[in-house]
């Protein structure tokens, strides 16, 4: 599962309104990956890499892009994404901001479709409180997952 935050315009309207909501849950978005859809705003290549490095000031690490066209992407800035299975909302504490929370999505890949995505695999236990983060494909854990361990993948998530 994955955060995905919508930005509205205008961008620094809501980077202030994102700012009033985080003062009062600070690590809302902390350690959580985050989708960011840009489907509500007409932003350039060099205009979403600085609302990304904004975001990574205010500790909200964003796993990908939505809503955006993948022929026209630059290298440098985080993957374009593709749809989940769906999303449901849920109200951030702050007036009219809502995070539609949805499936983590996998990268659009341009290589031929008989390349394989790269895969991790880990033999030991991933604790409580640990993270695994691959986005390039899919992680496979032969030990145990204990709950409250975190694990994000780009493709499947064997354990």
């Amino acid at each position: 599962m994955a955060f995905a935050i919508t930005p509205q315009p205008p961008i620094v309207d809501w980077l202030a309104d994102l700012d009033g909501s985080l003062k009062r849950s600070e690590g809302f978005f902390a350690g959580h990956p985050v989708a960011l859809d840009l489907s509500a705003v007409n932003l350039s290549p060099t205009a979403i890499g600085h609302l990304v490095a904004n975001l990574e000031e205010r500790n909200i690490h964003v796993l990908g892009v939505e809503g955006v066209d993948p022929a026209k992407w630059q290298p440098g800035l985080p993957p374009v994404l593709r749809g989940g299975r769906g999303t449901r909302a849920v109200e951030l504490p702050g007036p009219g901001l809502t995070a539609p929370v949805t499936p983590a999505p996998t990268a659009v890949r341009s290589a031929p479709q008989k390349q394989q995505l790269a895969s991790l695999m880990i033999e030991d236990p991933v604790r409580s409180g640990q993270s695994v983060v691959f986005t390039e494909g899919d992680v496979t854990v032969l030990g145990s997952v204990g709950s409250g361990a975190e694990i994000v993948a780009g493709g499947s998530i064997h354990v």
